[in-house]
């Protein structure tokens, strides 16, 4: 090293050191005045992890009918009901979580009870605050319905593919006797 050179880089540094200190310590006070307005947001997981649950029963279900043989049909399907015995009890977790959030939101038990059976009544709230649990306790609660409705689904989606199941069985016996018809129309 040149002493030129290494004094340059010394100073250079010294003035990028202070330079930094400062400029740290204001970050650091203003990083305090933001630590204090933090705000709570909630972010819903349970409609990633519907949808991806939901892909994949679709996917699983729609390989049974690129299956030729008996065997794999039955293997595909057996994967399909296993993936939708999954998806249902996924959903009646999320419904379970849905209901829990919308009861933590605080709403009166009488405003809730609108939210959920109806009223024939048209009311003016000008309370901000109930205002917010309203929209927040029927959010959580119209996607507890959902989900609930999605149940429903799935188990004629299930007793659907056991169903299929036999004709699964009925078509390839079905095709082993009409094989064995033409084998003695030919004899």
């Amino acid at each position: 090293y040149r002493l030129g050179n290494n004094t340059t880089s010394t100073a250079t540094s010294k003035k990028a050191s202070n330079s930094k200190s400062s400029n740290s310590s204001k970050s650091s006070s203003s990083s305090n005045s933001n630590a204090s307005k933090t705000t709570e947001e909630l972010y819903n997981f349970i409609e990633i992890l519907l949808t991806r649950t939901k892909e994949l029963t679709k996917k699983l279900t729609d390989a049974i009918e690129d299956a030729v043989s008996l065997s794999d049909k039955m293997s595909k399907n057996s994967s399909a009901l296993s993936q939708i015995q999954k998806e249902i009890s996924i959903n009646q977790q999320a419904y379970n979580k849905y209901i829990a959030q919308a009861n933590a939101v605080g709403l009166a038990e009488g405003y809730a009870s609108k939210i959920r059976n109806g009223s024939l009544n048209i009311e003016n709230i000008t309370d901000e605050n109930l205002k917010k649990k309203i929209d927040q306790y029927k959010e959580y609660y119209d996607k507890a319905v959902s989900v609930q409705e999605a149940v429903r689904d799935l188990q004629k989606e299930e007793k659907q593919l056991a169903l299929d199941r036999l004709d699964y069985i009925k078509d390839y016996y079905d095709a082993i006797e009409n094989l064995n018809s033409a084998y003695r129309d030919v004899n």
